[in-house]
């Protein structure tokens, strides 16, 4: 059986750094795009299993890259970070709900390393098994 794949955003720098070290407990294969037009561009070439991104980043914001991600044919679930400002990483959820195609779970602060990692692992065991983790607001 082959790895489940996380394609990520390193926006801000340091987010990188934890995606990476939860992904290996994880047991995720991971690739790190240094901005969100090379996540565009490698999305439908990796076909990762998991995304991870800031709702904060230069240039598209993760509204935006929720919304794109919708109109994709192949779904990832998504795990999405509002580091300093959690309503507009709701917003975002709720904006996927509407598209109804995108399973986005929100973890208001990346920075707890711990519920971070569990929350990846969640998703990656769900992806394991060929479900979706069920979208939801970490607390």
């Amino acid at each position: 059986m082959s790895k489940q794949k996380l394609l990520a955003i390193d926006w801000p720098p340091s987010f990188a750094r934890r995606v990476r070290q939860a992904a290996a407990e994880s047991g995720l294969e991971v690739r790190i795009a240094e901005s969100p037009q090379e996540f565009m561009a490698l999305y439908p070439h990796y076909q990762p299993d998991i995304v991870a991104f800031q709702v904060f980043m230069m240039e598209v914001d993760g509204i935006e890259l929720v919304q794109w991600l919708g109109a994709q044919e192949r779904k990832a679930s998504v795990l999405l970070s509002a580091d300093h400002e959690p309503r507009y990483a709701e917003a975002a959820k709720a904006i996927a709900e509407t598209v109804g195609t995108v399973e986005v779970t929100v973890v208001p602060n990346a920075l707890d390393q711990r519920q971070f990692r569990a929350t990846l692992a969640s998703l990656a065991q769900a992806a394991r098994h060929g479900g979706e983790a069920k979208g939801r607001v970490c607390e």
